[in-house]
């Protein structure tokens, strides 16, 4: 099967670098912006492209392992609402976009239990907490 797209990958290190492969042209990874664009270190990241723009949600350590969410403007990397939003240490992180909206999951380890949260163009809003424990989480909006 012939690939027709791109495709983007987010790896697992101290200050996120984002890379693009192209299968059509270049065939090789490129830098999406600055490689290490975050203030600091960055874990438990989650990856989402949305009508061709990468977002980037991250445990911010510059901001005592919040949540932040940053998105490519085509020339440098800006983030959704205020880095570090969450109220407590994040991890286990699951980012999605859905119709320009943005959603992440995670856990928040201060409360220990997991929350959902959707920017709304202002500021982040929490639509509930799915419960106390569970850590791990997966995000899909349909």
């Amino acid at each position: 099967m012939k690939s027709r797209g791109k495709i983007a990958a987010i790896t697992v290190m101290f200050f996120l670098p984002i890379m693009l492969y192209s299968a059509v042209c270049e065939k090789e990874w490129q830098d999406v912006g600055l490689p290490g664009f975050t203030e600091g270190a960055g874990y438990f990241s989650s990856l989402f492209v949305y009508d061709g723009i990468p977002y980037a949600a991250y445990a911010d350590v510059e901001h005592e392992n919040r949540l932040s969410v940053m998105k490519y403007s085509g020339t440098s990397w800006e983030y959704v609402g205020a880095p570090g939003f969450t109220g407590g240490r994040a991890a286990f992180i699951s980012l999605y976009v859905y119709n320009g909206m943005e959603y992440v999951s995670f856990y928040n380890a201060d409360a220990n239990k997991t929350e959902v949260m959707r920017y709304n163009g202002t500021n982040w809003e929490v639509l509930g907490n799915i419960g106390e424990g569970g850590q791990w989480t997966s995000l899909s909006v349909y």
